[in-house]
């Protein structure tokens, strides 16, 4: 049984609305978009600007397997704000400032675990974002029966291992100098899971 998944609304911290929503082949250049910011501010990826699509059209093709493929392996969620209204008063689309994946191992004996991952644009963080595509991300794993989940974090990024402490998950391991800077300095990643069922 696939997991459903309806747009949710959310007020955020500072009392702004946000909606989480399953994520659409056009959102493809916005999801790059969120990928950049994190990749250039740097602390909380693992990503160079050069590891990622330099089009849209690449970003798509990237993405197909997950928007257009089986839902019972892997879905991908959006968050997106409102946009200031514009001067005749008319909304424009929303605008992309988060992402969460959540994709199961393809082989068949391994197929019972999950790996999930979030980014939320720098100048969006802490407004609950994270959160709400974290809940929405192990909702999915729920409802496809996953029974473990994990994820990697840079060990700098002290924020995102309390969100995911806080929703249960565990440190498991530590991989040293795992990711190297392009200024040459290294940097911890740790791995961490939680068990569902």
């Amino acid at each position: 049984m696939a997991a459903r998944v309806s747009a949710r609304e959310l007020t955020l911290k500072h009392g702004g609305e946000a909606r989480v929503r399953l994520a659409r082949p056009s959102d493809a250049a916005a999801i790059l978009a969120v990928d950049r910011a994190g990749g250039d501010a740097g602390g909380g990826v693992g990503l160079a600007r050069r590891d990622l699509p330099r089009h849209a059209a690449e970003q798509v093709d990237r993405l197909r397997p997950t928007l257009e493929g089986d839902p019972q392996m892997g879905a991908i969620l959006v968050v997106e704000v409102p946009p200031p209204r514009s001067s005749v008063g008319l909304a424009a689309p929303g605008l992309v400032v988060g992402h969460g994946s959540a994709h199961r191992y393809r082989p068949s004996l391994c197929r019972h675990v999950a790996v999930l991952a979030l980014g939320i644009r720098p100048d969006h963080q802490g407004l609950g974002l994270g959160r709400a595509l974290l809940d929405g991300r192990i909702a999915w794993c729920e409802g496809v029966r996953v029974e473990r989940v994990e994820l990697t974090v840079l060990a700098a990024n002290r924020r995102a291992q309390a969100l995911y402490q806080s929703s249960g998950f565990e440190r498991e391991a530590v991989r040293r100098r795992f990711v190297k800077r392009t200024d040459g300095g290294y940097v911890d990643d740790v791995m961490m899971s939680r068990w569902l069922r």
